[in-house]
């Protein structure tokens, strides 16, 4: 099985990124760690709301590369950097995901950017 680059090189701050924005292997695509964006630069400011959609929008269009969308996520991590803002990360994940979410793990931690949370997933794109 050949693996499948997904999408063009990132580039946050003029500098292009060594690593791929997803990778396909068979009927599994793994996404890179998203984190918010605006303007091509991270997010350092706005809500832990904004920052979860903006994440979340992000994946949507790196998943419709691969023909997939929000449905086809099997699981995600989620990082953040403070946990008081789990509620309000929690209630906007869940307006994407409904009654059918997929796996998640929950951590906390520190970024190497002043934003407030990155989500990594991996999605099934087989029948």
């Amino acid at each position: 099985m050949k693996k499948q680059i997904i999408g063009e090189p990132l580039v946050i701050n003029g500098r292009q990124l060594s690593l791929s924005r997803a990778v396909r292997a068979g009927d599994m695509i793994y996404l890179t760690g998203q984190i918010p964006m605006r303007d091509g630069k991270p997010m350092t400011d706005g809500s832990i709301e904004e920052q979860t959609r903006s994440c979340i929008e992000s994946i949507q269009a790196t998943l419709k590369l691969a023909d997939c969308d929000l449905s086809n996520i099997v699981k995600t991590t989620v990082w953040l950097r403070d946990r008081d803002d789990f509620p309000g990360f929690d209630a906007t994940y869940g307006e994407y995901f409904g009654s059918e979410p997929p796996a998640r793990t929950g951590l906390i931690g520190e970024f190497l950017v002043d934003i407030k949370l990155e989500i990594e997933c991996v999605a099934y794109a087989g029948e």
